[in-house]
């Protein structure tokens, strides 16, 4: 017990400039530790807090995804019929319809016009399909690739065509691209695209399916809102209807000028 009372005392019994500097040290102690202190929170606060990343969405959505989609399917189509525009005309058809046809080799003029409406030619009454041989003579002469390159061009642009209308009616871009796809590589149209007589059928499905999508456009939603109270709204949602009807009449009838062979129901 004795040497424990002792020690304190002994403590007490120091200098008063020793225990001054005791104390001094001891509150720059205390600073240096508040300053240490904060500096780690300073710079806590400036470091990235690895949980909170920027929320990224798809690189492409919308209508970003759907022209993608249909410049990638019309250039695969054009890339697969591509060896087509090396080969020559073939002997069957394409004599009567551009090789030895006089009426063609006069390029678009009045008097080709007034033929194609009024010729029953190869046992077909299509003059669009003849005015589109006569333009490519003009263009290509009797050059058989460019003859060629048209129907190509025509039938990608079909399935860009077919993708965008089967997209805006089913809502669904998947199944829609592969429906195109097949459409539009599909060995049944091999014979469509490569003989040059068969660009009536790549011509009038061409106007069918801009028909179709201006049908499509200009479908009324019956039933589904009230009319607004403004009559003249509803004059001009009609109008536009109408236009958009009478524009779809006149891309299916060019359709039927481009294969008359064609029925539509």
């Amino acid at each position: 017990m004795a040497d424990s009372s002792a020690t304190p005392r002994a403590q007490n019994k120091q200098p008063p400039f020793q225990r001054r500097e005791a104390a001094v040290y001891n509150r720059l102690d205390e600073m240096s530790r508040t300053k240490t202190l904060a500096k780690t929170r300073a710079q806590a606060l400036k470091r990235p807090n690895p949980k909170k990343r920027p929320k990224t969405g798809p690189l492409l959505s919308g209508k970003k995804l759907i022209t993608t989609l249909c410049l990638l399917l019309a250039a695969a189509t054009i890339a697969l019929y591509s060896p087509v525009m090396g080969h020559s005309f073939v002997v069957l058809d394409d004599r009567e319809y551009v090789v030895a046809n006089s009426h063609i080799h006069d390029g678009l003029s009045w008097k080709t016009v007034k033929w194609a409406f009024t010729s029953m030619e190869a046992a077909n009454w299509h003059p669009l399909t003849w005015l589109s041989h006569a333009l490519d003579y003009q263009l290509f002469a009797l050059n058989p690739g460019g003859h060629h390159l048209d129907s190509v061009l025509i039938h990608a642009l079909n399935a860009a065509l077919l993708f965008l209308g089967l997209t805006w009616i089913t809502k669904r871009v998947g199944p829609s691209l592969l429906v195109a796809s097949l459409f539009a590589l599909h060995p049944i149209n091999v014979e469509s695209v490569a003989w040059v007589a068969e660009r009536k059928n790549v011509l009038s499905t061409l106007f069918f399916f801009f028909g179709d999508r201006c049908l499509c456009l200009v479908r009324p939603k019956a039933g589904l809102a009230p009319l607004p109270a403004d009559g003249r709204d509803v004059c001009r949602e009609l109008d536009g209807q109408a236009d958009g009807r009478h524009a779809a009449l006149r891309l299916i009838t060019a359709g039927l000028l481009a294969a008359g062979e064609n029925v539509v129901w």
